[in-house]
């Protein structure tokens, strides 16, 4: 139904003008535009940087619990492996060394092998010496049997090898469960164990640098963290 107006000349009914209303959509969109264009923005800022600040400040410790748990680990192999088992391996390695030197003295010295209760005193004293050899590798053996948990892995097959050559000591030597005289050669039998040393060179420097090692990088990382 149309609204009646007015009536025109020929006496006919003029519709009413009506008020033209805004569309609701359209007041809506307009609306919603100015908010999105707006506020939502300045909230999607202000939540983007809280996020970041916590991701950093997450990184931050989780990098320092990280730091905080290799330093303890650290500590750790040093106190219960590597600092007792170093001392042991670097008091045997002047052993040895005290040993070769009289032995090579006595064997280089003419006026020393002509008295006999000199020489005999001397051997006596080398042979002291190694007996200190084997008193360290029976301790070094308590050390290992304790804390080979905290071994690096890399470590393992020197170590095993320094095991087996200091139980073949006692059982062939200090018990006298000897082999036949061939066997230690390997020249005379390739297949044979050879002869068993009292501690190897290689597992000495093993030790010694594995400690460092670690002492370098624990120092590395206090320095780190008084740095953060």
């Amino acid at each position: 139904m149309v609204a009646v107006g007015a009536l025109d000349d020929g006496n006919r009914a003029v519709p009413k003008p009506r008020a033209k209303i805004p569309h609701p959509r359209k007041s809506c969109s307009s609306s919603v535009t100015k908010l999105g264009s707006v506020w939502p923005s300045d909230l999607s800022v202000h939540s983007c940087s809280k996020v970041s600040s916590w991701r950093a400040q997450r990184h931050l410790q989780d990098r320092l619990a990280g730091r905080t748990r290799r330093a303890d680990y650290l500590r750790g192999q040093i106190e219960h492996l590597y600092g007792p088992l170093a001392f042991l391996v670097e008091s045997s390695e002047c052993l040895i060394t005290t040993n070769n030197s009289i032995l090579k003295a006595y064997t280089e010295n003419p006026s020393g092998r002509a008295d006999s209760e000199k020489r005999d005193g001397a051997i006596e004293t080398a042979n002291r010496y190694v007996e200190l050899v084997v008193e360290n590798n029976k301790e070094a053996m308590k050390v290992l049997q304790t804390g080979w948990g905290w071994l690096d892995y890399e470590d393992i097959p020197d170590a095993a090898q320094y095991l087996t050559d200091v139980h073949r000591h006692t059982v062939e030597f200090a018990e006298g469960h000897k082999l036949p005289f061939d066997f230690y050669i390997e020249e005379l039998c390739p297949s044979g164990p050879g002869t068993p040393s009292f501690i190897r060179p290689r597992f000495i420097e093993r030790i010694r640098t594995g400690l460092r090692r670690k002492q370098d990088e624990l120092t590395g990382l206090a320095d780190a963290k008084g740095s953060v």
